[in-house]
């Protein structure tokens, strides 16, 4: 009864996955036409000289998708389809689909079979499926790196170079200081890009409390930012421009209705703070100062506001909407640190 059930399921499976074939196509052979081929694959070409693609069509008997390049796909699943090697639909392996729980996702067919420790290709994709079953993604594996879909990105490649291992005795130097396990507060790294050469900067970071930032110079990883606060007193962290050299810290105070921004650039190993931050305001504060009993005075005023002189009133120097905008450095890019110690490693040689 259980063998009769599963072949039903499995029979039931290849209809849907026929229908999918099928869908808006003539079920009758394809029109005339000659298989051709070159070093990257094979295509069907029609007698008019055209060609297949972004489709399936019956050749022979056989059933063969066309990618939208017009070459032959083969060797993994297609709308749920097995294709052999030759590229056919091999109508015992049908019904493939993707499922999830709460611990991730794998690749399953109508036959209840799903790839462990292998590599499988599924609408022109590879991913990687563990022996668990489970998707690989946001890792590597071997030189093969997974983005957070579990993609095989061919693009990217793993960092070599002196300042690699520089970084490693960072980090790990980093994991021993900080990580005590704490729930609330993780230890995580990431590489970004702020100065202007092709060496990333590292993040190092306790998630929403604290974070370092190094830099490579002089053949010898350089802390630029060594453990700086945020998350609290209206810290908002920091950011930087990618490739530009500047790092930006958003400040409130007054419940939000005073915000001032300083500025950093990132030159020679060196974070500094640059002339001068600005501020803007909800009311005259440089007129009324910190009083809430002048709220109601909502136009905005912006003002520029040496360093030298923070706190200082009388040194504000108020300016228009214009030149405050004029002032302000795009810093986009956020600085904080999402893969743990061994995702981050796997990405050095």
């Amino acid at each position: 009864m259980k063998k009769m059930k599963k072949l039903m399921a499995a029979l039931l499976a290849s209809a849907i996955c026929f229908s999918t074939v099928v869908s808006g196509t003539n079920v009758t052979e394809a029109a005339s036409g000659t298989w051709q081929s070159d070093s990257t694959g094979w295509w069907y070409e029609y007698s008019d000289g055209s060609y297949a693609s972004s489709k399936w069509e019956k050749i022979g008997g056989s059933w063969y998708y066309f990618k939208s390049n017009g070459y032959m796909d083969a060797g993994g699943y297609r709308d749920g389809c097995w294709l052999n090697g030759d590229g056919s639909w091999d109508t015992r392996y049908s019904g493939g689909k993707w499922a999830s729980n709460d611990t991730g996702w794998w690749y399953t067919d109508a036959s209840g079979w799903y790839p462990t420790s292998q590599w499988l290709q599924i609408d022109g994709n590879w991913y990687y499926f563990k022996d668990s079953g489970y998707m690989a993604a946001n890792e590597w594996i071997g030189d093969y790196y997974l983005d957070s879909d579990g993609i095989w990105s061919p693009g990217k490649q793993k960092y070599s170079g002196a300042w690699v291992n520089a970084y490693k005795d960072v980090i790990n130097d980093y994991e021993t200081k900080n990580n005590d396990n704490n729930k609330y507060y993780k230890v995580r790294y990431a590489l970004i890009y702020v100065d202007g050469d092709d060496i990333p900067e590292l993040v190092c970071c306790k998630t929403g409390s604290k974070v370092s930032l190094y830099t490579y110079y002089n053949n010898k990883a350089v802390c630029v930012m060594d453990n700086w606060a945020f998350g609290a007193g209206g810290n908002s962290g920091y950011n930087y421009g990618e490739k530009t050299g500047y790092v930006s810290n958003g400040n409130s105070d007054m419940a939000g209705s005073l915000h001032y921004t300083t500025y950093w650039k990132l030159e020679n190993g060196e974070l500094k703070k640059t002339e001068y931050y600005l501020c803007s305001a909800l009311f005259d504060y440089k007129k009324y100062g910190a009083s809430w009993s002048h709220a109601e005075d909502m136009d905005k005023h912006y003002y520029k506001i040496l360093t030298s002189s923070k706190g200082k009133k009388s040194d504000y120097q108020e300016i228009t909407k214009e030149v405050y905008d004029s002032l302000s450095i795009s810093t986009p890019g956020y600085i904080s640190g999402g893969q743990t110690k061994d995702q981050i490693l796997s990405e050095f040689n």
